[in-house]
């Protein structure tokens, strides 16, 4: 029996009743531990507009080939940097390469990273960044190092 109150005229009586057989009862637990954590994260998320720094992105770099001769290398690359630890996609969609590279910006990548036939042979890849443009063609174990150096330092705490 729960007395009535400054905001309620009426007394409340809880029924206990039985759970149907076969069934337990309920346990709710509520705690909000998170909670500041996930306010954290929607601040983050408004005030960067979904552009994230390399470091804690969800799509970090694409792999986009040129043409249907280059999938195979591509792929190769995708398996490189991923095995590396990078979150990376490959677009293996039909259409243009200008159309294939909109479609990564609009996604946000931070990274584009573009493969023809004349990448293939050389062991190279072209980079392109969704701030300032493109990079350049790199080894893809320079990529590898380019991708660790946008890394932030560790704290002189870690240290």
């Amino acid at each position: 029996m729960f007395k009535a109150d400054e905001w309620d005229d009426d007394e409340y009586v809880w029924h206990e009743k039985h759970p149907r057989t076969g069934c337990r009862r309920p346990v709710i637990i509520h705690r909000a531990i998170l909670g500041s954590v996930e306010r954290f994260m929607a601040i983050c998320i408004e005030h960067l507009g979904g552009k994230w720094p390399f470091w804690v992105s969800p799509r970090q770099a694409i792999v986009v080939p040129i043409s249907d001769k280059s999938l195979e290398y591509c792929e190769k690359v995708y398996l490189y940097l991923h095995h590396a630890g990078y979150k990376v996609d490959i677009d293996r969609s039909n259409g243009t390469i200008k159309k294939k590279v909109r479609n990564a910006e609009i996604a946000q990548y931070n990274y584009i990273l573009v493969a023809g036939e004349e990448e293939s042979k050389k062991g190279t890849i072209d980079i392109r960044d969704h701030k300032d443009g493109r990079i350049g063609n790199k080894r893809i174990d320079e990529v590898v190092q380019f991708f660790k150096d946008q890394d932030p330092e560790n704290s002189n705490q870690y240290k």
